[in-house]
């Protein structure tokens, strides 16, 4: 069998990447790639597509916890990738000290991820517009996506076939929204009881989320289940088949 061990956004930005790789290297006798950000959504976008069925164009995106990956894709190829310095955990860390959110708080990120999401519009509006008779699709994968579809469900556990290819609405979105951003951490586990660990990032990515829709102007989005892992996985069982 063939191992890959692969790195995005955390060792990109480490300082000390060079001598974790080493450490990493001694320790497991594995070589660790250090992808790029455009290549980690070239990868997910592979993923993201198993098991869905989407017209010939789609937008999609992967809101991650260092960043976030946009793919616009045409007959199932990404044509234009770029990866946003907008990462729910750094974005959690820097706005959500307080517990509750302070709505002050929740309007700066808002305004952060307004304006780094700003700098891509253009060349993915372009290619939305070009491609308007194809109705492009939106579909998005990671555990802000995934968390939401489970709460829009009521599900007290994960289910993957009730998630993988759901549908969510902006208007749903939105309201989950108006509940979890101004209660407490504790209070959001009974939206959320099997994954606890991911309610205060959930707030950062719904913002993230909602950001890309409005911007884009799409009512809802595809939920995958899959992403990078998937991408990667399946890149190598091609590489074995040639």
């Amino acid at each position: 069998y063939k191992t890959s061990v692969i790195a995005t956004s955390a060792l990109r930005e480490a300082k000390n990447r060079d001598e974790f790789l080493k450490k990493a290297k001694e320790a497991t006798g594995l070589d660790i790639e250090i992808i790029s950000g455009e290549e980690e959504a070239r990868k997910t976008s592979l993923g993201m597509l198993l098991g869905i069925t989407i017209p010939k164009t789609a937008l999609m995106a992967d809101i991650g916890g260092g960043s976030t990956e946009l793919i616009f894709i045409r007959q199932r190829k990404p044509e234009l990738v770029h990866s946003l310095n907008l990462g729910v955990v750094y974005l959690a860390d820097k706005y959500m000290k307080n517990d509750p959110p302070l709505k002050k708080d929740l309007g700066h990120m808002d305004r952060h991820i307004s304006m780094e999401i700003g700098t891509i519009v253009r060349p993915f509006s372009e290619l939305i517009t070009h491609n308007s008779k194809l109705k492009t699709v939106f579909v998005g994968t990671a555990g802000t996506v995934t968390t939401l579809s489970a709460i829009s469900q009521h599900l007290t556990k994960f289910e993957h076939n009730k998630i993988h290819n759901s549908k969510l609405t902006i208007e749903e979105i939105r309201n989950i929204f108006s509940k979890i951003s101004t209660i407490t951490a504790k209070e959001r586990v009974k939206y959320h009881p099997f994954e606890p660990e991911r309610l205060d990032i959930i707030v950062p990515g719904t913002i993230i989320l909602l950001k890309i829709l409005e911007t884009f102007g799409f009512k809802e989005v595809i939920v995958s289940n899959y992403g990078l892992r998937e991408g990667i996985l399946l890149e190598l069982y091609r590489k074995t088949k040639t």
